[in-house]
């Protein structure tokens, strides 16, 4: 009993960690760095977290090897959305 308090971090369960790379506001669009196990696709929409809170949702439009790009949709917090900072993409569980 107990080993699950083990964890580190509680990353495990917001979903996987990633950096935004640029982000462009005034076409609501934002750029992400991409790695395989993130499982990204086209069409895909996420819930942007950043310290336990949602920051914002975006839906993949196209993925490369290294970079992942998204529209940035309607009642994002895109103030919160800084090239560098690090997010946490949560699938919506439908």
């Amino acid at each position: 009993s107990g080993s699950s308090e083990a964890l580190p971090t509680a990353s495990v369960s917001i979903g996987p960690e990633t950096t935004i790379r640029s982000i462009s506001t005034d076409k609501g669009l934002i750029a992400l760095s991409n790695a395989p196990d993130l499982g990204l696709s086209p069409g895909l929409e996420v819930r942007l977290v950043r310290n336990l809170k949602a920051i914002g949702q975006i839906k993949f439009i196209q993925i490369t090897d290294q970079v992942a790009i998204a529209n940035i949709l309607p009642g994002s917090k895109t103030h919160e959305m800084v090239a560098g900072g690090t997010v946490n993409l949560l699938r919506s569980s439908k």
